[in-house]
């Protein structure tokens, strides 16, 4: 007898694939909103780091599980970011509704049942780090990794000193002066990495324990980034280099490189019983994909 062929589950249990028609919609909606963000990065190319998060939200929304849809909250929230759009921008306060980009996403999401609300949040990640807040405590962390800069360089036999001028930080090498930003306090590159461990959470299944365990070593990992990247920039500038634009973006640049490259080739979730040697729950951070 001729076999039979295998039985496929039907449509509704694998999930109908997303529509992209509602988030091109919620994406000219928000077209004031986007607009303003791609002028800010043009202006502040430290802030780049924030677009990585597209693509990846992209991603999520098509391989994503379909989760159960809540309508009335959805509708609620997407109303709710329409309408603080429209307040802010009207106010002139674009830069202010990027907050109600992310509420409109997680809005939508519910409505459609995908993403889930915790893919949902990688786009509060395209909110790049405030000014303000880059700025925060100024020339403190600056003056921290152009020291340790320092110090490497010395330790290779490259001569070089820090110094404060009218509250900023320089470093001087070969007779050249590399002065520093606020953004060269490492603020951004330690944004990029908490967004880069929570998709790595996402794709993954870690715990919400697990994934904020894993943020701390952000910090030390960013520093370090900022300090070899204030070293090579000095003996650039020490060879008569301009490096500016390279400083401002190859710091976040190589991390978001090096970050996407390792979570494709480790795989896609840790062995079972990971967080558990940490104590985390296992709360997975999304359903596992049908």
């Amino acid at each position: 007898m001729p076999s039979e062929p295998p039985l496929r589950p039907p449509a509704s249990a694998r999930g109908a694939p997303p529509s992209a028609l509602p988030w091109l919609l919620l994406a000219a909606a928000f077209s004031p909103v986007l607009i303003d963000l791609l002028e800010h990065v043009a202006q502040h190319p430290w802030a780049g780091y924030c677009l990585v998060f597209l693509p990846l939200f992209s991603l999520e929304l098509h391989r994503g599980p379909r989760g159960t849809t809540r309508s009335g909250l959805g509708s609620t929230l997407l109303g709710l970011a329409l309408a603080a759009e429209l307040l802010l921008v009207g106010g002139g306060l674009t830069r202010a509704a990027r907050f109600a980009l992310a509420l409109g996403a997680l809005g939508l999401a519910w409505i459609e049942g995908r993403p889930t609300p915790r893919r949902a949040a990688l786009l509060l990640w395209l909110v790049p780090v405030p000014s303000a807040l880059v700025s925060w405590g100024s020339p403190g962390p600056v003056a921290v990794w152009a020291h340790a800069a320092v110090a490497l360089l010395q330790r290779v036999g490259r001569s070089a000193v820090v110094e404060l001028d009218r509250g900023g930080v320089v470093v001087e090498i070969a007779g050249a002066r590399l002065p520093l930003l606020d953004a060269d306090g490492g603020l951004p590159v330690l944004a990029l990495l908490t967004g880069l461990v929570w998709y790595g959470g996402l794709r993954r299944g870690w715990s919400l324990p697990g994934t904020a365990l894993r943020f701390v070593p952000c910090i030390l990992l960013a520093g370090s980034v900022q300090t070899l990247a204030i070293a090579l920039a000095a003996l650039a500038v020490g060879a008569g280099a301009s490096v500016r634009p390279a400083l401002d973006v190859a710091p976040w640049a190589s991390v978001a490189l090096m970050g996407l490259l390792g979570l494709r080739g480790e795989g896609r979730r840790t062995p079972p019983g990971a967080d558990s040697a940490s104590g985390a729950s296992h709360e997975p951070l999304s359903s596992r994909t049908p």
